[in-house]
């Protein structure tokens, strides 16, 4: 064309590092990959157009991308947007910065999820790129932390979002991932959630839920001993250091773990004896009861 050239350029390649703040570590870090792109390059307004279509292959698994790059002297800039559908959790997180890897790490999600990525940078400049991720998950099973705690059949809508007070430029210490919507069973118990976790340098999570609890179901080693019949609600507040969201450190100060229990006609009566015990009525517990 009279102002450039187009570009079809397929085949295998190296991403050594994806780089844009070097504090913060690199996305895409040795990571081989095949490509299969289409793209217009405009030599007189120095900017290149990849358009949707192309798409690269990592780990045997697509990644839809189209972008748009310019180039020029006084404006030098990068938008990349990504999008896949059944990404498998670890897989995909291992394109990421090592400090969100490590946010990420507190938790294992099963089964695959879609995802779309935007990703905006200035070029030329060490600062963190603006970064607004959506994720899909559907029925799937979750674990927090190394918790044997099961979180099964669990659907959300997840986002990053990582952008300053101006909203024009990325940074990690503002980012906030947050976890709505969240719906699922803890063991046999049916829960509703949402999780936000803010400041990727040094990440803080905040836990809200409400977890009805049927007496019936209880499968432990009391439910061998009593007959239990009621219900209770558990509206459950959680919040600290994400460092700490493990079996030893989770009830531990700085964590905060507070629990409002509405007991609804909960009655517990040992086997073989006639003395059934109702109780109605509220409590509180938090975390030094639980200890």
């Amino acid at each position: 064309a009279q102002d450039g050239m187009a570009l079809n350029v397929k085949g295998d390649l190296l991403f050594a590092q994806l780089l844009f703040n070097e504090k913060k570590g690199a996305f895409l870090e040795n990571t081989p990959a095949k490509v299969d792109l289409r793209a217009d390059l405009f030599l007189k307004s120095k900017m290149i157009v990849v358009y949707p279509g192309s798409y690269t292959t990592i780990e045997k698994h697509r990644y839809n991308l189209n972008a748009f790059i310019q180039l020029g002297d006084s404006a030098r800039k990068l938008a990349l947007r990504i999008e896949s559908f059944d990404v498998d959790y670890q897989k995909g997180g291992k394109l990421l910065t090592p400090k969100i890897r490590n946010v990420l790490s507190n938790f294992s999600v099963e089964k695959p999820f879609d995802v779309k990525t935007l990703v905006i940078a200035n070029l030329d400049i060490k600062e963190d790129p603006v970064l607004i991720v959506n994720i899909n998950v559907k029925d799937n099973d979750i674990k927090i932390g190394n918790s044997k705690i099961p979180y099964s059949h669990v659907s959300f809508k997840g986002s990053i979002l990582s952008l300053d007070s101006s909203r024009q430029r990325g940074r990690t210490e503002k980012a906030r991932i947050h976890f709505k919507a969240i719906k699922g069973h803890l063991y046999d118990f049916p829960f509703t959630a949402s999780v936000q976790i803010v400041n990727l340098d040094s990440p803080a999570i905040n836990i809200s839920g409400r977890l009805l609890i049927e007496a019936q179901k209880i499968n432990y080693k009391i439910a061998q001993t009593f007959i239990l019949k009621g219900t209770c609600v558990a509206k459950i507040s959680y919040h600290g250091p994400t460092q700490h969201l493990n079996k030893n450190d989770f009830l531990q100060p700085p964590m905060r773990l507070n629990a409002d229990l509405a007991f609804t006609n909960f009655s517990y009566q040992e086997k073989n004896k006639p003395f059934v015990y109702t109780v109605n009525g509220k409590a509180n517990v938090n975390n030094t009861d639980l200890k």
